[in-house]
């Protein structure tokens, strides 16, 4: 693939990575992942990803950050940052397929279940926020499955759209932060992963203005069966990867 071609393609994947996270606060990563990985190589399309994300994120942040529930939220999150170290022990309990088979038709299930209007009960409200923060460090540690599960999680909870966009985004700025202080710790970040986040910049910055502006025309009721229609194709795309990897 010659330079161009690449950097029409990645700026057409950015865009719409963009539109999804600017809309429903995840799934960024998602779509960006699959062409960088295959064109930049694992590790600078982790880089490029997590730079790009992490600028995502302050922009879907910035217009909504009042509407963010810090009593619930900071448990929530330093439960997930406490439990990450210790997802490196579940891949000795279980190999990487099977755990991220079962995460992926688990928040596949229950968001078909939410679809159906199957409500998944809580009842003790306090203690949600952490337990659903340390699962998601544990998958996050693991298998670097953080983001729907706890979109799943806030979805559960009937929250109105803004509140959801600005706690869901808060909670993934500050792993983008965690995860960007550990790669400048170890010198992943070089002049070419710089290089590559300032070409996409653009077309990143395009997409997340379009799904900001999608998400305030979206009236509530479709704005929650869309991140469920979200949720439960990242948790099948997240089954189907796994199979990949046996093959």
């Amino acid at each position: 693939m010659d330079e161009w071609t690449w950097m029409l393609l990645s700026c057409v994947v950015i865009f719409a990575a963009g539109v999804a996270q600017g809309l429903t606060s995840f799934g960024f990563a998602l779509i960006a992942m699959p062409l960088l990985a295959q064109t930049l190589g694992l590790q600078h399309a982790v880089a490029v990803v997590v730079l790009l994300s992490l600028l995502t994120n302050i922009s879907v942040l910035a217009p909504i950050w009042r509407h963010v529930n810090m009593r619930g939220m900071w448990p929530l999150i330093a439960a997930s940052l406490l439990a990450a170290p210790l997802g490196t022990w579940l891949l000795l309990a279980a190999p990487a397929i099977v755990l991220k088979s079962a995460a992926g038709l688990l928040v596949a299930g229950f968001a078909l279940l939410q679809l159906r209007g199957i409500a998944i009960p809580v009842h003790n409200e306090r203690l949600s926020y952490p337990l659903a923060g340390a699962l998601s460090g544990l998958l996050n540690g693991s298998i670097s499955f953080s983001g729907p599960p706890v979109a799943l999680f806030l979805a559960a909870r009937g929250m109105e759209k803004h509140r959801f966009r600005a706690n869901l985004t808060l909670f993934a700025l500050v792993l983008n932060i965690a995860t960007l202080a550990l790669f400048v710790s170890q010198d992943l970040f070089a002049q070419e992963e710089l290089q590559h986040v300032a070409a996409l910049l653009p077309a990143m910055l395009l997409g997340v203005a379009a799904g900001i502006l999608l998400a305030k025309r979206v009236d509530e009721n479709r704005f929650k069966r869309l991140i469920l229609l979200f949720l439960t194709v990242s948790g099948l795309w997240t089954f189907l990867s796994a199979i990949g990897l046996s093959t």
